[in-house]
């Protein structure tokens, strides 16, 4: 039997709307800012799947994604 851990959300799990990117995988994750419109869904699904992969505290996805996409957005 093979297991997987899953570190974040795959691009099936990500929805993208034009100002929040959300994911109810491990236990829901939304992150808000106006001005996402500004880039693609896929670019922005990646984004959100690589932030949370790379931090450990929410806070810091938050933190990333703000500089990465250059936006003030809050995670909930």
């Amino acid at each position: 039997m093979t297991h997987t851990i899953q570190i974040a959300p795959t691009a099936e799990q990500i929805v993208v709307t034009d100002t929040a990117i959300h994911t109810n995988w491990n236990g829901g994750i939304t992150y808000t800012a106006e001005g996402l419109n500004r880039y693609t869904a896929d670019y922005l699904k990646e984004s959100f799947a690589m932030a949370i992969a790379l931090c450990s505290k929410r806070w810091q996805v938050q933190d990333l994604l703000n500089a990465h996409l250059h936006l003030n957005g809050i995670i909930e």
